[in-house]
């Protein structure tokens, strides 16, 4: 086995050597502003090929696999958000529950007021994170063969994270692209061993003409939960030190969940008048797309006998409890586009056509076939470059008829107040299938006839950019909403809920010091919709240039404090997320520092995870008389890990 702690040793050695010789060398990081030559945002077709010295950190055109004439530029990713990596920064408009930080496990708490696509749905959401969903693919448009990988560990060899970007045109018209995350923890965690693989990758071609494109998407996800319930203490502290198990209970130690996704995509585009992939005067555009999807969800315990209590109602036999649900989803969409721009910027869009989708669902001894056919409406307009009015529907009109999405957005850009947003979302949705029944050891464990969830929220944001300051606030209704008590049945709120935040960021700068704040109050009218209350993020760090300005260095510290709260239970058979009251957790400081470097597309960080667990002192004292550290739990029973050291290496390059 790898001894992780050499390994790093080595690497340190090797980039100081390197370091050493090309100091003095010529050639520097792009600044951010930079232009590749040659690039126009309206034409993604004519690009030269790079100059030499843009060859390592370029700007490059991107555009959404779906709205190829939406382009933007792909700009070099800031240290700040580099140097660790966790999902739920990534999911845009949730609610704050501190991080993930315990990679691997199903540490996000319950979203009762998502944006959910009006459709059959099996419910299945608690590994959302860490999908690299298809529908979200961003094509670069990269001359030169550009290329993207990092890799960090933690403690041991066996805890590691794997990201790996590939990007590529071929001749004028074709782009290319490949990602790949896979995150494994088979050390520090020996009750909570994963091995969570992601892939997908999208191939798009452009006619010379510009009039027809062809878009094939893949996407393949793997996700193994083993032994959930719990760590093992005596793995983090040390044989020598803990004979017994202490206060933080072990559960299902031979339990496994395996959920799997795969998916297929094929769209077609044809442009009647202007072209496929850029802004003009006038066009008209139609598409074809074809999906199918086949997803399962499998969890299986083979003897809970000593663990049985945990499951509560659901009833076992000698087999041990299983629980195994498959889902496959054909889907056929026509769609047409119009829109028309003036040469002064103001234009108008209108997009809309059907849907069909056909949903056949297996949970053991019971299946059924689920017809959707929705109406889809989009509508954008924009005047000048100062305001943007964005809308959109969805309205099933097939066998859940009555469920039913409408989304607005305004959007404005003024010289002295900054840009301003507000939206508005209405929706009502049929449950999901977990929520109206499940089948656990061909038995049935529970069947429901829920009233329609719906949501009604009012959201807006202020951004001023020259003094560093934005804000938002989102006010919700709940009506109907569906939760799971423990030790995991459903249960619905037939009382409207208010759920609402409000968040505050700065960004403030002297010399080379940087300070981000970020602070977030959020409530809800009822305990049973529950959420930290206050949760703020604080990073203070030096951003400068060494060695003749050639290394791009950061020295920070990252601190997120959680108000103390309730966290959700989890129901591992079912994969939802529950309401528990016998775990509360104290008002706990998540804190790390960390060292960055770049230099020529090489990147390179240190991270002190959890230091504040050293700083804040102890909690309890054990049977045998020892301390325990202090514990913090997104989710009750999956405590954060103990302070360690993180690092992590990436390479980008083009050519």
């Amino acid at each position: 086995m790898v001894n992780g702690r050499s390994v790093f040793f080595r690497i340190c050695h090797a980039f100081l050597i390197w370091l050493t010789f090309s100091a003095g060398a010529s050639g520097q990081i792009l600044p951010t502003k930079a232009r590749e030559p040659g690039g126009s945002p309206n034409d993604s077709t004519q690009v030269r090929r790079p100059a030499r010295d843009t060859a390592v950190s370029p700007e490059i055109m991107a555009y959404s696999v779906f709205r190829p004439w939406h382009k933007s530029r792909r700009t070099v990713e800031e240290l700040p958000h580099w140097h660790s990596y966790d999902p739920l920064d990534n999911q845009s408009g949730e609610r704050e529950y501190a991080r993930l930080h315990n990679v691997g496990t199903a540490a996000i708490g319950l979203q009762p007021g998502k944006r959910t696509t009006i459709g059959f749905d099996a419910g299945f959401h608690a590994y959302d994170p860490y999908l690299l969903s298809s529908d979200s693919l961003v094509m670069l448009n990269a001359p030169l063969a550009y290329t993207d990988v990092s890799y960090s560990q933690g403690p041991t060899s066996e805890d590691g994270i794997f990201a790996g970007t590939l990007a590529r045109r071929f001749g004028k018209g074709t782009d290319f692209r490949i990602d790949a995350l896979r995150i494994y923890n088979f050390g520090a965690y020996s009750h909570m061993a994963n091995h969570h693989s992601s892939l997908r990758l999208g191939i798009r071609y452009l006619n010379p003409r510009g009039k027809y494109s062809l878009t094939l998407l893949h996407g393949n996800h793997i996700i193994d939960q083993e032994e959930n319930g719990g760590i093992r203490t005596d793995t983090l502290f040390g044989v020598q030190n803990y004979e017994e198990e202490i206060n933080i209970p072990v559960f299902l130690t031979t339990a496994d969940t395996r959920y799997r996704i795969t998916d297929y995509q094929v769209s077609q585009a044809y442009a009647v008048a202007g072209k496929v992939d850029r802004d003009s005067l006038g066009r008209l555009v139609f598409f074809h797309r074809m999906r199918w999807q086949d997803r399962s969800f499998k969890f299986s315990d083979p003897s809970p006998a000593s663990d049985s209590l945990y499951y509560g109602i659901f009833q076992t036999d000698q087999r041990g409890i299983r629980q195994y649900t498959t889902w496959t989803t054909f889907s056929n969409t026509a769609e047409v586009l119009a829109s028309w721009r003036s040469s002064g910027g103001t234009s108008i869009s209108f997009q809309g056509g059907l849907e069909h989708r056909l949903h056949r669902w297996n949970n053991e001894l019971r299946s059924a076939d689920v017809n959707n056919v929705l109406v889809l409406g989009e509508l954008n307009m924009r005047w000048r470059e100062q305001a943007d009015i964005w809308g959109r529907t969805q309205i099933d009109v097939g066998e859940q008829a009555g469920s039913w999405l409408v989304e607005g957005r305004l959007g404005l850009q003024t010289a002295r107040l900054g840009d301003v947003k507000a939206g508005i979302l209405l929706s009502q949705r049929f449950p999901d299938l977990i929520q109206e029944q499940l089948v656990i050891s061909q038995r049935l464990a529970y069947e429901r006839e829920w009233l329609k969830p719906q949501q009604q929220s009012l959201f807006g944001s202020l951004r001023i950019k020259p003094l560093g300051l934005s804000g938002g606030v989102h006010l919700g209704l709940l009506t109907n909403a569906i939760i799971y008590t423990a030790p995991g049945v459903p249960d619905q709120l037939t009382e409207t809920v208010a759920v609402n935040q409000l968040w505050i960021k700065h960004h403030f700068r002297i010399w080379h010091l940087h300070l981000n704040n970020k602070i977030s109050y959020q409530n809800s009218s009822d305990d049973r919709i529950r959420y930290p209350e206050w949760v703020t993020r604080h990073q203070l760090y030096y951003d400068g240039r060494w060695f003749k300005k050639t290394l791009r260095a950061q020295i920070g510290l990252e601190a997120r404090l959680i108000s103390a709260w309730t966290p959700f239970g989890f129901q591992p058979v079912s994969g939802q997320f529950t309401l528990q009251d016998q775990t509360s957790e104290d008002w706990f400081p998540q804190l790390d520092g960390y060292f960055s470097m770049e230099r020529l597309g090489f990147r390179a960080y240190l991270q002190f995870e959890n230091i504040g667990r050293a700083i804040f002192g102890w909690k309890s004292i054990a049977t045998n008389g020892d301390e325990i550290p202090r514990q913090f739990s997104t989710v009750s029973g999956y405590p954060q890990p103990e302070m360690w050291m993180r690092w992590g290496i990436a390479f980008r390059f083009r050519g």
